[in-house]
């Protein structure tokens, strides 16, 4: 890494702890300080550095210039989680850039993107704003995205919660969690990672959705990135070159290895690894799927072998998906029919009852089972109801315009209406269902895909679509 690249990082490392004024577009150091860390980098002594960035005291910058910058160095990469107990000196600085530099710029590229997000939050639309001052609410827990750890709008599903919990505490656990787009997989994940962090666990949370296309070209490239993501976000060096040899022991072994001899090692506590979304990898190379969920089969098979390492009773994993996975030819080689998997299920009329509570809405029995009878006890359009409900306090209003294009589940509804019409054959299956008014056997692969978008109920082979909003919705919109 050249000194101009590396300033170049240093200085939004320090930028995490000193930022500039963005209004004036100034750097957040100075030339004389730019020219102190360029010498540092160098190898220079601070007499030396003194001279070039033209310091008249040299003892100012040994004993408070030079230090000062090394320590707004170490506040920043602490406040990015880059290492533990991290110091950074004269000696070290370089070392400890160029060892983790690919850390720093996936965490600040993170970071840059969560910026990204939150403003566009800023441009939400005037009900969810109204919600945000009328419910005293932080942004995050309206019902736009998951509720955080300790939301007071988050709806425990029991006792699906407690075994869930359970689960994950025992030694080599392996939990499954399955459950249609946006009914609380998430949240409830939060939650689990929030409790098991209150008991010394250490936590990872990884989302397929989040892989770039190049790591899943092949297995090697993605089992490379599954590794050292891990590692990243376990704050540790990256050693990924000291233990990989595709060429001699393959990708498996080798993410194996790392995982055995270096993650779980280093680490002396249970870890719960969260893969979220993973039902995503069926849709990518049959070599990345199949070798990646052999691999989690192995290590879960593995964990609960007397004669093997006992870190591996350190891992507890937790995966997340749609759909039933159906795709993989080879049972032996899934880790869909092992440990212990739930459904989640809608929520329940007393459930619903209680988040009206929460969110101090007066509804009668009446009107509540007019809800239902619109969106089941699908979580966030409950959510979204009731955020509506408690501005509006108007429940005739809502269930008129609930399908229409100003209604509050326009976006919602209106990103549902563009994947069924990029897909004809799954818009096809969907009409079939508008037209009847009875269940419609339909393809497995429509029928799967219909399911983990959340648009159909299935007994058996046959299906009815979801909701009342759903046929509305569509029975107008989808030509």
């Amino acid at each position: 890494m050249n000194q101009e690249t590396a300033l170049e990082l240093i200085e939004k490392i320090i930028q995490q702890v000193k930022p500039g004024d963005t209004n004036k577009q100034t750097s957040v150091l100075s030339y004389r300080e730019r020219r102190v860390i360029i010498g540092i980098w160098e190898g220079k002594g601070y007499k030396e550095i003194a001279d070039l960035a033209d310091y008249k005291n040299n003892n100012y910058l040994s004993s408070k210039g030079g230090p000062q910058l090394l320590r707004l160095i170490t506040e920043g990469l602490v406040k990015l989680e880059i290492l533990e107990k991290v110091k950074i000196s004269k000696t070290n600085l370089k070392e400890v850039i160029e060892e983790n530099h690919w850390k720093i710029r996936a965490k600040l590229e993170l970071l840059e993107n969560i910026d990204s997000e939150r403003e566009k939050a800023e441009t939400t639309t005037i009900i969810q704003k109204k919600a945000v001052n009328e419910l005293g609410t932080r942004k995050e827990e309206l019902p736009d995205g998951p509720l955080p750890f300790g939301s007071k709008f988050y709806i425990e599903r029991q006792p699906i919660e407690s075994k869930c919990l359970g689960e994950i505490l025992k030694p080599w656990s392996l939990l499954r969690i399955r459950s249609p787009q946006k009914m609380g997989k998430t949240s409830l994940i939060d939650n689990l990672i929030g409790l098991a962090s209150e008991k010394q666990y250490k936590t990872v949370y990884l989302d397929i959705n989040l892989v770039n296309r190049e790591n899943l070209s092949n297995s090697n490239k993605f089992l490379k990135w599954f590794a050292a993501t891990v590692g990243l976000k376990l704050k540790l060096f990256n050693k990924i070159n000291d233990f990989w040899d595709e060429d001699i022991f393959g990708s498996k072994v080798s993410c194996g290895d790392y995982f055995e001899n270096y993650l779980l090692s280093s680490i002396a506590r249970p870890i719960v690894l969260v893969i979220d979304n993973v039902d995503l990898l069926l849709n990518k190379s049959y070599e990345v799927t199949q070798d990646f969920f052999q691999l989690l089969r192995n290590w879960h098979e593995e964990s609960k072998n007397s004669n093997s390492n006992k870190v591996w009773k350190n891992l507890h994993l937790i995966l997340s998906y749609s759909t039933e996975v159906y795709q993989l030819p080879d049972i032996n080689s899934s880790p869909f029919n092992v440990g212990y998997g739930v459904k989640l299920p809608e929520f329940i009329p007393s459930q619903i009852e209680d988040l009206a509570r929460r969110y101090e809405i007066n509804l009668t029995e009446k009107q509540t089972a007019k809800i239902i009878k619109l969106v089941g006890g699908h979580p966030y359009l409950i959510n979204l109801a009731f955020s509506y409900l408690k501005v509006h306090e108007n429940l005739e209003v809502f269930l008129k315009t609930s399908h229409t294009d100003t209604g509050i589940y326009a976006n919602y509804l209106r990103q549902h209406l563009s994947n069924l019409q990029k897909n004809p054959t799954l818009s096809l299956a969907f009409k079939q269902l508008l037209a009847s008014n009875s269940p419609v056997e339909l393809e497995a692969q429509e029928r799967f895909k219909l399911e983990s978008m959340g648009l159909i109920n299935l007994k058996n082979e046959e299906a009815t679509i979801r909701y009342e909003l759903y046929r509305r919705y569509f029975q107008n919109n989808l030509k």
